[in-house]
């Protein structure tokens, strides 16, 4: 199993889980607010069919849909600190390489990166992969089983 895979998808979903955690943060914060704000005058507390009112059954799903969204979000705040954890053992120069290769996915990143450290682009490229070995070997431990 080749772990440089796993950490490709996860450095080029980087900008992705950013995005998705902040959205789902300020929908977990509605959903809050909703939940503390609703009250039996906006729903008939008269009982339905099953026993249960409907202030009851949207009071529920709300606390459901609450649950649902701190799970996300836990998982979210792991993959992106696993990713920071990554980049935190990395030189600049190595950042930059996987940030223009594989973050942003840059169509001149080798030649934009020989030009600003001053190296050739099959320099650039050996050091790309060398970088997401490190980086792979960072977050998971090892690169190759």
């Amino acid at each position: 199993m080749n772990y440089c895979d796993f950490a490709r998808d996860l450095l080029r979903n980087k900008r992705q889980l950013e995005a998705s955690y902040e959205n789902i943060s300020f929908q977990l914060e509605t959903l809050e607010i909703e939940k503390f704000s609703a009250s039996g005058n906006s729903a008939c507390c008269a009982p339905k069919k099953g026993g249960g009112s409907t202030y009851e059954d949207k009071l529920v799903s709300l606390i459901m849909l609450t649950d649902r969204y701190r799970e996300k979000l836990k998982n979210l705040s792991k993959s992106l600190a696993a990713i920071e954890l990554g980049l935190s053992v990395m030189d600049d120069y190595e950042k930059d390489l996987l940030n223009a290769f594989y973050v942003y996915g840059l169509k001149d990143a080798a030649d934009s990166l020989s030009a600003k450290y001053y190296k050739e682009r099959a320099q650039v490229y050996r050091d790309r992969m060398e970088a997401l070995k490190k980086f792979t070997r960072a977050v998971f431990g090892v690169v190759e089983t």
